[in-house]
């Protein structure tokens, strides 16, 4: 199945660069999780949502690659950001460029949430911090930092904390979405 989508996506991309529009078009790839075998690789279902966000565009934005996390969340300020869109958006994602600002990525499995805060990972279970890694240097999850870095899981914590907090107060009061002249002059812009 792999190889299949590699081949096919590489002969979508190849007739489109025949086409008038591809050289204003920016091409987003991305997926909404990977699968995932029980000691496959050890008990990492952290893993299972780790997956790719390709964004091609040969004539409008600099190759490059860049490791950190992001979430989902984020491919959409990402998207505006490097387009050069100089607008307001509505959400709880940021852009991913440029790649120096800290970043972080959510992640949930039946009781266990994982949160990344640059480099690192913690997961939760029924609101207790239970491991804390080093991710990506220990993609693997074997070393688990927790007990000898007490003080860094409890600020991953109270960093995931805040932002759950005011996404879910965001989303409850109904203030995610942007104030009406904001939307009136997306429409303008773009007709």
């Amino acid at each position: 199945a792999l190889r299949y989508s590699d081949f096919a996506l590489g002969e979508f991309i190849r007739k489109a660069s025949t086409r008038p529009y591809f050289k204003r078009t920016l091409f987003v790839v991305t997926a909404d999780h990977v699968g995932w075998k029980p000691g496959a690789g050890g008990n990492n279902q952290h893993e299972m949502f780790h997956i790719p966000l390709l964004l091609y565009a040969p004539n409008l934005i600099q190759a490059g690659r860049d490791t950190k996390p992001a979430s989902q969340i984020d491919i959409l300020p990402t998207i505006v950001d490097r387009l050069g869109i100089n607008t307001a958006l509505a959400g709880l994602g940021s852009t991913t460029h440029p790649s120096n600002t800290p970043r972080y990525s959510i992640s949930a499995s039946g009781s266990l949430l994982s949160f990344t805060l640059d480099s690192l990972l913690i997961i939760n279970a029924q609101d207790s911090a239970i491991a804390l890694y080093n991710y990506p240097h220990d993609s693997g999850l074997t070393t688990n930092l927790i007990k000898s870095n007490k003080g860094a899981a409890e600020s991953v914590w109270r960093n995931f904390a805040a932002f759950y907090q005011t996404g879910t107060s965001a989303l409850i009061e109904n203030r995610i979405c942007p104030p009406q002249q904001i939307l009136d002059s997306l429409m303008k812009s773009h007709k």
